[in-house]
């Protein structure tokens, strides 16, 4: 199989929550072996770019293309990590540990 030259491709993407859309149409790429970084203010759509990258938020349109395929078939290559999750501020978590949680997918809890 070969590689594509990125690791990911976006088309005139929407991402939406519900029907609140968070991202207008928009198209990227990120290249292989690169080092790539978003950047904006609050709330345009940093987290929904990742969260969509990461097949935990469908496209509302247009086309988005990780790792050669959709999002869902990438699941199990992709790591990541949340920016928050439902936990006391005060759980002992070292760097390490928060990085492992996102490998949950191949590794299990």
């Amino acid at each position: 199989m070969v590689s594509p030259p990125e690791v990911c491709a976006a088309a005139d993407l929407v991402l939406a929550y519900r029907r609140r859309v968070a991202l207008g149409p928009t198209s990227f790429t990120i290249p292989r072996g690169e080092v790539t970084c978003l950047i904006g203010p609050n709330g345009s759509g940093k987290s929904t770019i990742l969260n969509a990258i990461a097949g935990v938020l469908p496209a509302r349109a247009g086309t988005l293309e990780v790792l050669g395929g959709p999002p869902s078939r990438s699941r199990r290559r992709v790591a990541y990590v949340f920016q928050s999750v439902h936990a006391n501020e005060r759980l002992p978590l070292t760097a390490r540990e928060a990085v492992i949680m996102g490998r949950y997918a191949s590794l299990g809890p």
